[in-house]
């Protein structure tokens, strides 16, 4: 992974991403229509989950990427921090918005007292106990400023508010970067090493605290959009930790050049969805921000892994198949093999 970071490896690496740690906690489907609730996550079954990721990962060849266990189990930590309410719906738990003003947002502070925050911790720190070293803990998924703003606001409007009340917006995402930065901060100090370093979220191993961001909803933004109003809060967050991944999917191909620009990023992770640009137009893409930053290209399928190794040089290239079913291990785990 070093020489990969370095953008020195001879040969692409080959993994498996199984985010088995992004799926509800299963005492929750139950509780549909409800809100969710510090006192509804329980610690013992996030443990639990854990110890079911970590026994059935072993049974499979993930190839040059770690399984990593973080505390998302899709509970919108962040967002609840930030203000919104977040609703049990089938098997998915979504933010809702919070329905609060500019004025409140300029004054959101992060609170470590805020019970949310006390369970989010002890179940980081609970997991990292329970790992002791045999597994690497990730931070979970956290999501970028714009993002929030948009959890909290609704992104509808936040859209109109770029044009219409750009400097409160730019306040509330200062806002809300700095609650990003503080939890995470938190977060890494009861964050055990693993082989010397941490793993990003999208299971990079970094050699020092690692965060993952990413900012989904800058998607809807221009690139002109997206450099004025969120680039900065986006830098501040990379300047304050050691080691990062950003998270992002094709879909976002237009911001990617300006992702990669990011002073110190360590790598970027893109997901290559179907409804992306074509192949040609994101080889030429994935090929400038191979010159800056090492990439991992997530796929849904062996022909888009098999795309991916003869379309670029192999240096500063990771390929990971997305696990969906045991036929996706199955597939994986044959093209891992394969020379």
């Amino acid at each position: 992974m070093t020489r990969f970071l370095a953008r020195a490896n001879s040969a692409a690496l080959k993994g498996a991403l199984w985010e088995a740690d992004i799926e509800m906690l299963p005492s929750l489907r139950e509780k549909t229509g409800e809100y969710l609730t510090p006192g509804m996550i329980s610690v013992p079954e996030i443990i639990s989950r854990a110890e079911e990721i970590i026994s059935r990962s072993n049974g499979h060849d993930l190839g040059d990427l770690p399984q990593s266990v973080s505390a998302s189990f899709n509970v919108p930590w962040l967002e609840l921090l930030c203000g919104c309410s977040a609703r049990i719906q089938g098997d998915t738990i979504w933010a809702e918005a919070s329905g609060v003003d500019y004025d409140t947002l300029a004054r959101l502070t992060f609170d470590p007292r805020n019970p949310w925050f006390q369970k989010w911790l002890a179940s980081q720190r609970a997991l990292g106990r329970f790992a002791a070293g045999r597994f690497p803990v990730s931070l979970p998924v956290m999501h970028g400023p714009f993002d929030l703003l948009s959890a909290v606001m609704g992104p509808e409007q936040v859209c109109l508010d770029l044009l219409d009340r750009p400097a409160e917006v730019k306040g509330a995402l200062a806002r809300v970067t700095q609650v990003w930065i503080a939890a995470a901060h938190e977060l890494l100090a009861v964050t055990p090493v693993f082989d010397g370093g941490m793993c990003s979220r999208m299971k990079i191993w970094l050699p020092g605290p690692a965060v993952t961001l990413q900012d989904d909803a800058t998607a809807l933004l221009s690139p002109p959009s997206y450099s004025e109003f969120v680039k900065g809060c986006e830098e501040k967050i990379v300047r304050a930790f050691p080691c990062h991944t950003y998270h992002s999917h094709s879909t976002s191909a237009h911001l990617l050049d300006l992702i990669a620009d990011l002073p110190g990023l360590s790598s970027i992770q893109i997901t290559l969805d179907p409804n992306g640009p074509p192949r040609p137009k994101m080889r030429s893409m994935i090929q400038n921000v191979l010159t800056k930053r090492p990439v991992l290209l997530c796929v849904w399928d062996r022909e888009w892994a098999e795309w991916c190794q003869d379309a670029f040089d192999p240096a500063g290239v990771c390929i990971a198949y997305i696990i969906r079913s045991e036929g996706d291990w199955q597939m994986c785990e044959n093209w891992i093999r394969s020379t």
